[in-house]
């Protein structure tokens, strides 16, 4: 059963009391996984049905906190999440007469009861105002006339920033299994070898070894000109030629928990031009990492591998080189000429620089580090040379 640390529920309790609010209402999958530990599969992207579950977090600590899913996943909230608290809505889909569970029909009117029941009918609630939809916005609000909604969701991005040592072992043990899956994507990329066969033997890898994917951004595998494609949704049966660039911008999920990197080959002996532009990104990304300690602008690590990148290719251009990894393998800080985040220890960031020619070929060297107390602590220890199949 997973729960929230006590440092992290204090720290969220704390942040609560900066925003001002009396209790922290999450309704998207990342935070009511991050505030119960369950994930529910109708948030996930092809479904998406905000509003059919919430986790509910009081400020005050007498309140018990709880949790809203549908009936149809009981065995498994109470299997993964640390929450006593556990209401059950009525599935659409599912049969229940005549089992004895007790569901309610509506989860904002679940919702409101909970509330109700803890006192906190004329409360501040923190809400994810800018991920709802406007219809079931107004939803909550007749359902909850007597109380004050704000936007809370800077809470969320703050909280999750910083990982527990927890979190840090369920991220590091994503990245082991990511390289495992990465060692087989390029044990198999041979002349003649299929991209499809590359991606089968890296996801039978990752699953072998207990981890997950959950979105097309977890396995972007491209080979020769699709290696030039931003996360790639295509796997081809193309057979791999002479000169081909091989890439794997690749992660897992692990127990809830993601990571993010990227490592790039070249069918036969890599021509200058090849060689010349692995190398680049290399340096520069090397640039950033020698940056990452706490105190440190994440801007300053853009500017690092930006120039790094620009000293030999002047056209080149990019908004963002990095991003912290949790939960989601996008999360803060996002590293980029506009942020103004500053590196804490106990985050946990990716750095890349990737470089495509449509419809020739590219490349993205990533690596993804723990920030510690003096430094930091590279987590995607994969050899850094480019890879001769």
């Amino acid at each position: 059963m997973s729960g929230m640390d006590r440092t992290k529920l204090d720290l969220a309790r704390n942040l609560m009391e900066e925003k001002e609010v009396d209790v922290l209402v999450a309704s998207t999958i990342d935070n009511i996984q991050y505030l119960s530990g369950f994930r529910d599969p109708m948030l996930l992207g092809g479904i998406r049905r905000l509003g059919s579950s919430f986790c509910v977090l009081p400020l005050d600590k007498s309140a018990e906190p709880a949790l809203i899913a549908g009936l149809s996943y009981k065995r498994i909230t109470q299997k993964v999440s640390w929450i006593k608290d556990q209401r059950f809505i009525k599935p659409k889909i599912t049969f229940i007469e005549g089992s004895g569970e007790q569901a309610g029909d509506d989860p904002i009117v679940t919702l409101s009861q909970v509330l109700n029941e803890r006192g906190l009918t004329n409360a501040r609630i923190g809400i994810e105002k800018s991920d709802l939809s406007m219809g079931l916005f107004e939803r909550l609000r007749k359902a909850l006339p007597k109380n004050e909604f704000v936007d809370a969701k800077d809470v969320f991005l703050r909280l999750r920033t910083i990982k527990s040592e927890r979190e840090i072992v369920l991220i590091k043990r994503a990245a082991d299994i990511t390289k495992l899956g990465v060692e087989a994507f390029f044990e198999v990329g041979r002349e003649d070898a299929t991209e499809f066969e590359m991606a089968k033997a890296y996801q039978l890898a990752i699953i072998e070894n207990g981890a997950l994917l959950t979105t097309p951004a977890h396995m972007t595998i491209g080979t020769g000109p699709n290696s030039a494609i931003p996360l790639n949704p295509l796997v081809e049966d193309r057979r791999l030629q002479k000169g081909d660039i091989l890439k794997a911008d690749v992660g897992v999920v692990y127990q809830g928990y993601t990571c993010d990197f990227s490592r790039c080959g070249v069918i036969g002996k890599p021509d200058a031009k090849t060689q010349k532009l692995h190398d680049t990104l290399r340096r520069a990304i090397d640039k950033g990492i020698e940056r990452v300690e706490p105190g440190v602008k994440t801007k300053d690590i853009y500017d690092a591998v930006r120039f790094g990148v620009e000293q030999v290719y002047p056209d080149y251009e990019i908004p963002v080189v990095g991003h912290g990894c949790g939960i989601d393998e996008h999360e803060e800080p996002v590293i980029s000429a506009g942020s103004d985040a500053t590196l804490q220890e106990g985050m946990v960031i990716s750095i890349e620089a990737p470089y495509n020619i449509l419809g020739v070929g590219g490349m993205n060297i990533e690596d993804m580090m723990l920030v510690t107390k003096t430094g930091h602590e590279l987590i995607s220890d994969l050899p850094s040379q480019i890879r001769i199949r």
